[in-house]
């Protein structure tokens, strides 16, 4: 199918458009992206890069419902979500901020980018908008 969203017009599969706006739609032949490796394919340096507050900050307001078992697959315990939750009642970024903050001090430097991203994909239940995760990955913000 012809893309024309660019200066330079070119072909794009029907599959990988409904792929990437269904992931479960179908499965992609070996060697194309689906939601779950994309993070896999990215640069070690990318990959392992610290966790930023501010990259922190951005996730924190990207992801939603049952964000707690985030929390609890990064080994976070259930008394660190409550006292989140305790301290900012009604304010669902910022406990998730908090706690994400908590697991950063816990952890330094092995807090980085990919252990966080596939915490969030081993937990199917919870609302997350990719396209905003992908671009904290990347660096693509101001």
């Amino acid at each position: 199918m012809p893309c024309y969203a660019h200066t330079k017009p070119h072909v794009i599969s029907a599959d990988a458009i409904l792929q990437t706006w269904y992931p479960d739609y179908v499965d992609l032949p070996q060697g194309q992206v689906t939601q779950h490796n994309w993070i896999d394919i990215r640069p070690g340096v990318i990959r392992k890069r610290e966790v930023t507050a501010k990259d922190l900050s951005r996730i924190s307001q990207c992801v939603g419902f049952n964000w707690e078992f985030i929390a609890i697959e990064l080994g976070l315990a259930q008394a660190d979500i409550d006292q989140s939750k305790m301290d900012y009642k009604d304010r669902t970024a910022m406990q998730i901020y908090q706690t994400l903050l908590k697991w950063k001090a816990r952890n330094g430097a092995s807090a980085n980018i990919e252990t966080l991203v596939k915490a969030i994909q081993a937990n199917t239940t919870v609302e997350a908008n990719w396209e905003v995760i992908k671009n904290v990955v990347d660096k693509i913000y101001d």
